[in-house]
């Protein structure tokens, strides 16, 4: 006989429904020019903010990724991003000169 796990049947659509609503993700690029520096801020916290209200999320707790958007143009890499300050900061591997296309994907949790 099999055993009963659950007392209520829950359909496919509402547990997806109730799962996917504990984030959203955006995604985006910017092309900046750091004029030499080994650091810049990719989205402003006014930025970040618009974003997530935007997407039904809220500008807390978001966590970010950021790679090079284009090898090609210049072939320095990101060694990290973070979020200081409420503003998404990419540190590169070296000092940059030039214009640089930084692709990021932002998840906020849902409001």
């Amino acid at each position: 006989n099999p055993v009963q796990l659950f007392k209520k049947h829950v359909s496919c659509s509402k547990f997806r429904d109730s799962v996917s609503r504990t984030s959203v993700t955006v995604n985006g690029y910017k092309i900046v020019d750091p004029a030499g520096a080994a650091s810049i801020a990719v989205l402003s916290y006014d930025e970040l903010a618009k974003l997530a209200k935007d997407a039904g999320g809220v500008h807390r707790d978001a966590t970010a990724v950021c790679i090079n958007g284009d090898w090609d143009a210049n072939p320095k890499g990101i060694a990290y991003s973070l979020m200081q300050d409420n503003n998404l900061v990419v540190m590169f591997e070296a000092p940059i000169t030039g214009r640089y296309r930084i692709n990021w994907s932002v998840t906020f949790p849902r409001a």
